[in-house]
């Protein structure tokens, strides 16, 4: 699951969003239940553009055990942090 949310955001980045979409729907059960994996999905999400699915999924890796300092120093969750709505997923997580 590592290697195809893995995959899942080269292919973003890549923009080829059909690849990775196809990849995330493919780890999404693996993910629920593992926080690098949800925080990775989330960091996909976000390469594509929809910051309401990252935000969901940066909320099930925080309540996964993620830690909350790791997220907020990786780059390419940087903009996501900044959203005001990153604060109430994280209200959320930790509540």
């Amino acid at each position: 699951a590592t290697v195809l949310a893995d995959l899942a955001d080269s292919y973003a980045m890549l923009d080829e969003a059909v690849q990775a979409r196809a990849l995330l729907a493919e780890v999404a059960a693996a993910a629920r239940e593992q926080g690098p994996i949800a925080r990775s999905v989330a960091e996909t999400w976000e390469h594509l553009g929809d910051r309401r699915a990252a935000l969901s999924w940066i909320a099930v890796a925080l309540t996964k055990g993620f830690p909350r300092d790791e997220i907020e120093a990786a780059p390419g969750l940087r903009a996501l942090c900044a959203d005001p709505r990153y604060r109430a997923a994280v209200g959320h997580a930790s509540g």
